[in-house]
């Protein structure tokens, strides 16, 4: 069962990128639906950082939006790492699937999964 607590998505968008605005309306209508769908997005907190915003967000990462990070919100364990890109051309169902799938292995790797993974 459960997940690893609740979690941040920190999507890193900059001022005039279509690609940020398609992926950021796909993440609000998915963190929405699992408030309602139980998943492993339904713990998800969407948080939009604007690379214009914060300096140091523009020097890392600026180049690269769209970028989404994974933040555990467990007070005594942070950790984050950065989810694999997903194609704009890719629907939402399947943004979802690849979304969920990325999430639970970065739950499963911040439990400190080493090697063995209980099934």
């Amino acid at each position: 069962g459960g997940g690893g607590g609740a979690f941040r998505l920190a999507l890193y968008t900059k001022p005039g990128c279509p690609l940020c605005d398609g992926l950021q309306e796909k993440l609000e209508a998915l963190v929405a639906r699992a408030r309602f769908l139980p998943g492993p997005l339904s713990a998800a907190q969407l948080e939009v950082r604007n690379c214009a915003d914060d300096a140091e967000w523009a020097r890392r990462h600026a180049a690269e939006v769209p970028l989404v990070a994974y933040e555990s919100l467990v007070a005594d364990a942070p950790f984050v790492t950065f989810l694999p890109r997903v194609p704009p051309r890719v629907s939402t169902d399947e943004t979802g699937r690849r979304l969920e799938e990325a999430v639970l292995a970065a739950a499963a790797e911040q439990g400190g999964g080493g090697g063995a993974s209980d099934v």
